[in-house]
């Protein structure tokens, strides 16, 4: 029970007591930031497209393709009988 009332406690403190940076934030850094999100976001996002693509491409049918002979086969035959 003391655990219970005890941990909050310190999240509240640490969060929630505010000490001075000393530190300054350039226009630059704002853009460096915004970049480092974007590319983020853009790294997630490729990696989910592509195990999903994974995983749908293993579970698809795959359509039966002719083989070689087949398709001389049949047009051979298409020829013989336009003739």
């Amino acid at each position: 029970m003391k655990n219970l009332i005890f941990k909050p406690m310190i999240v509240i403190f640490i969060f929630f007591t505010f000490t001075p940076a000393h530190a300054y934030i350039d226009p630059g850094m704002g853009s460096l930031i915004l970049q480092g999100l974007i590319g983020a976001i853009a790294a997630v996002s490729f990696f989910f497209t592509n195990i999903k693509n994974k995983i749908f491409n293993f579970f698809k049918k795959k359509k039966k393709t002719k083989s070689f002979n087949e398709y001389f086969k049949i047009s051979k035959c298409l020829k013989l009988l336009n003739h």
